[in-house]
């Protein structure tokens, strides 16, 4: 009897916690859930999910479930779920141009998209969405027409970019771009800047000033010289691209572009074009790692470090077998006097091939020769004894 009694007992505690958390609408079409929220004056939350999406599943039984999450969004939303996969969400998917899941949106009371986040957030952080949802000043959709409009401060700018690159918003592109070319200056503030840098592209006049005020750039974002260097590479490469893109894979105007700005760096833009082309339209993980492997003998080889660059441009891109291959080259590479002053990016290279297999005591010893060779940047140093819990 006193088994049945805590038996009956966690029962009733499963189901009153079951009960709580979030109270989603059950069974209401898209337009019933409009017209609630407009009887009750209240915005609307809706869940876009899918039924295999691990990150929902996890909203749902660790989020979702939180009193103070509960009780923060029953307040102040209507509160609905839509599998994108079946139904009306199919139809609902399509409208609000949803790929990723799982896609929290929010409306106003009108029906109105405000608001948006891709991928799943912690309690903290999943109360602050709401409350952001609720702010004018930190609305996503809010934001970006203030930006279409020209109604847009720098720093809304740099909000809004940076969420944009966060959910890659398709249309992010052309709009920072309409928006960039109405500006006077775009190092005018720190800002402004920031977001040039880090979350918009540029065309080749703006492209041009940036790299005439590399030291404005560096004393607008306190950054040192590498990575204002990097940054502007990249920025060159974005541009490249397109132009490579625009003509139809030929690579004249890429490589025209690059040598305007790069010279020094024609030979790794185009090994990197190479690589990009062999994942993306060949599917080719195998041509794609030779390319990186190659890079290091012959007539057109890169230095260690560009070659270490190109590889950690790609590397989430390759699967154990292609890491494994490149784990053998770089067994066999001898160093070269040219070598001198960089061996450190041979070990970093080896250090990330040996965690991406598992063999953690091997990737720490590399790890240590790496430390120890004065050309490893400080980033990378600190890097390394956190993830290795190495000494000085």
């Amino acid at each position: 009897m006193k088994q049945l009694t805590t038996l009956l007992a966690v029962f009733i505690s499963c189901s009153a916690i079951a009960a709580e958390g979030i109270n989603f609408q059950q069974d209401m079409s898209w337009a019933q859930i409009k017209a609630k929220a407009q009887k009750e004056k209240k915005m609307i939350f809706f869940d876009a999910y899918t039924t295999w999406c691990g990150p929902c599943k996890y909203l749902e039984t660790s989020v979702y479930t939180d009193e103070s999450v509960a009780s923060y969004y029953n307040d102040n939303f209507i509160n609905v779920k839509f599998d994108m996969e079946a139904g009306e969400g199919i139809k609902l998917a399509e409208e609000f141009g949803i790929t990723a899941y799982p896609t929290l949106l929010f409306f106003t009371a009108e029906g109105k998209l405000i608001h948006k986040n891709v991928g799943a957030l912690k309690v903290p952080d999943f109360i602050d969405l709401g409350k952001d949802a609720t702010n004018p000043d930190k609305q996503y959709f809010t934001l970006k027409q203030k930006v279409i409009d020209k109604q847009a401060s720098n720093d809304d700018f740099l909000k809004w970019t940076k969420l944009a690159d966060d959910m890659e918003d398709n249309n992010r592109g052309a709009v920072a771009s309409d928006w960039l070319s109405s500006q006077k200056d775009i190092l005018a503030t720190a800002e402004l800047a920031k977001a040039t840098m880090l979350y918009t592209d540029v065309n080749e006049t703006q492209l041009a000033y940036l790299y005439k005020e590399k030291k404005k750039i560096q004393e607008l974002l306190g950054w040192d010289a590498d990575k204002v260097n990097l940054k502007l590479y990249y920025k060159l490469f974005t541009l490249a691209l397109s132009k490579y893109d625009n003509t139809k894979g030929t690579t004249i105007e890429f490589s025209n572009l690059i040598k305007k700005f790069e010279p020094t760096k024609a030979n790794y833009a185009l090994k990197s074009l190479q690589v990009l082309n062999a994942l993306n339209a060949e599917n080719d993980q195998v041509k794609a790692m030779s390319i990186i492997t190659n890079s290091l003998k012959g007539k057109n080889r890169l230095t260690l470090k560009e070659t270490a660059g190109l590889l950690f441009d790609f590397i989430p891109r390759f699967d154990e077998d292609a890491i494994a291959n490149l784990k053998t080259n770089l067994a066999l590479y001898i160093f070269t006097p040219t070598d001198k002053g960089n061996e450190c990016w041979l070990y970093l290279m080896q250090v990330v091939c040996y965690s991406r297999l598992g063999e953690n005591t091997k990737a720490k010893t590399f790890a240590e020769k790496a430390n120890k060779q004065g050309c490893l940047p400080l980033e990378y140093k600190n890097f390394l004894k956190e993830s290795f819990g190495l000494g000085d």
